[in-house]
């Protein structure tokens, strides 16, 4: 015990990496195998990986503490972010052994996917330029591996899906040309030193700040660059949409809290100017994503719409600190809270609507009507995750924002006009997501007679346990309204307590 545990010392923090690539390489040697016995095995082998490298992830901190070098940064952001990939990883493992255990390229999937996992890990506690440029490469690569691989049927997805590898591509040039930026005006090459007192001039780090900006904000396809990302969803393996959601909006949401420093700095700089640009911006991109879910039925659009809506809120969230309205602990507590949101509410919703996919032969709304009476408990639980989800976007998100101090409406103009045009919009979203609910008690029409949705015993359990999950956050989000203290946690989240009120992440 004493020899592991001196080896996790040393491995530290790099030890949920090392975990996973212990298990690639026992798969590795049978990446060519067809035999089901060998392809469970190695599915059961790196779902063990993956939890043994979350408990690395959380028991390495607590025993040790944050740590940094010259290339490597982990402390308590990098601890949830970590944990966050690993939990999505290990869900996305399960999706691809239950549809794709049949294929042929079974075990290379599992392969790719633990690869993917192993350069993300990096790329969330990496602190050099090179190391971020490099690992995020290598995971957008491994991501559009595993998209080929889930989607075999080249002449119908090929063209979409290069299209939006090219949108994606064009993000990691835009990445490259602001590393590059910044390498040839200073000499400067640590996440930690770039943002020092007198190291870079005001200019330099403004053009640069727009540059990262820019190549985030494409590579979420918010819009109006959406088009690639919303013609490809209609178009893969339902598999493939998990790696979409779960996988590539992650990564980039974690290059977004890597240079929150220098986006923060600079919106402090400019913050009048840029608090307009990115309040018009964030107010067009949800109204587009509402608009978009309501005028189809396709049930994929309409969750790749609404996850579009809150991508936007991170521009929301720029905004209101740049005009002064919230400050910088609120709005990364803000951003964290909004990827855990979509986690954990998407992941239950998209293991429904691929299972009603896949028995009805069709991705339409329809495909949840009259569900709540053949399949009652599923569709409770559904309904519990919806509200919740409506009760965190629509109750905690504008009170994080501009409820400081418990003062919504007031001072300013701004905060009180940008209050209201927020909760319109989540009026807005909570007229999509009402519109699902809605299927679920509506009746079959007489005329068809629809063979009974069997979901598989596995799981009513696992939609049990995000039920559970997302209940428990909501609960904890109406303490942060009225900031109650229940004696065990001070939940007074508003006023960023748990830690250290002043603290950073950064």
């Amino acid at each position: 015990m004493d020899f592991l545990i001196n080896i996790g010392n040393r491995l530290y923090p790099l030890g949920s990496a090392a975990v996973l690539a212990g298990s690639m390489l026992i798969s590795i040697f049978f990446g060519l195998s067809g035999r089901k016995a060998i392809k469970k095995a190695i599915a059961i082998i790196s779902a063990i990986s993956m939890a043994a490298a979350f408990y690395f992830n959380i028991y390495g901190y607590l025993a040790r503490g944050d740590f940094s070098n010259f290339l490597l940064d982990f402390n308590l952001l990098h601890v949830i972010l970590t944990g966050t990939i690993l939990f999505c990883a290990l869900n996305l493992l399960l999706y691809i052994s239950i549809y794709k255990m049949g294929s042929d390229n079974f075990i290379k999937l599992i392969i790719i996917l633990l690869f993917a996992t192993i350069v993300l890990v990096f790329l969330i506690i990496s602190s050099n330029f090179i190391m971020i440029f490099i690992s995020f490469s290598l995971f957008t690569l491994a991501v559009f591996q595993l998209l080929t691989g889930l989607n075999p049927r080249v002449k119908e997805t090929g063209e979409h899906l290069s299209r939006f590898s090219l949108t994606a591509l064009l993000s990691l040039i835009l990445l490259f040309f602001g590393f590059s930026i910044l390498f040839s005006g200073t000499d400067i090459t640590n996440i930690r030193q770039f943002l020092e007192p007198g190291n870079m001039p005001g200019s330099l780090i403004a053009f640069s700040a727009v540059v990262f900006a820019a190549a985030i904000y494409l590579y979420f396809f918010i819009f109006p660059f959406q088009g690639p990302y919303l013609k490809l969803v209609r178009r893969i393996d339902h598999t493939s949409l998990s790696v979409i959601w779960f996988f590539y909006f992650p990564a980039g949401i974690f290059i977004l809290f890597k240079f929150s420093g220098l986006f923060y700095f600079f919106l402090e700089k400019n913050g009048h100017f840029a608090s307009v640009i990115l309040f018009a911006l964030s107010f067009l991109a949800m109204t587009a994503a509402n608009v978009g879910a309501i005028r189809t039925s396709s049930l994929r659009r309409i969750l790749a719409f609404l996850f579009l809506f809150f991508m936007a809120v991170f521009l929301l969230g720029g905004a209101v600190f740049s005009s002064g309205i919230a400050g910088r602990t609120e709005v990364e507590w803000l951003n964290l809270f909004v990827l855990l949101l979509l986690v954990l509410g998407y992941l239950p919703v998209y293991g429904t609507a691929a299972i009603l996919e896949m028995q009805k032969g069709t991705d339409t709304i329809k495909n949840f009507r009259g569900l709540l009476k053949s399949n009652t408990y599923i569709s409770i639980n559904l309904i519990f995750i919806f509200l919740s989800w409506l009760v965190i976007a629509g109750g905690v998100i504008p009170f994080m924002l501009y409820g400081n101090n418990g003062t919504v409406f007031g001072p300013g103009v701004l905060k009180t006009s940008s209050f209201l045009a927020v909760m319109a919009l989540i009026a807005f979203l909570a007229l999509n997501i009402f519109r699902v609910i809605i299927e679920l008690f509506r009746k079959q029409e007489e005329h068809k007679v629809e063979k009974k949705v069997i979901f598989p015993k596995y799981f009513y359990i696992y939609i049990t346990i995000f039920t559970l999950i997302l209940i428990g956050i909501t609960v904890a989000g109406l303490f942060v309204v009225s900031k109650v203290d229940i004696g065990i946690i001070n939940f007074e989240f508003t006023g960023f307590n748990i830690f250290d009120a002043n603290s950073n992440w950064i």
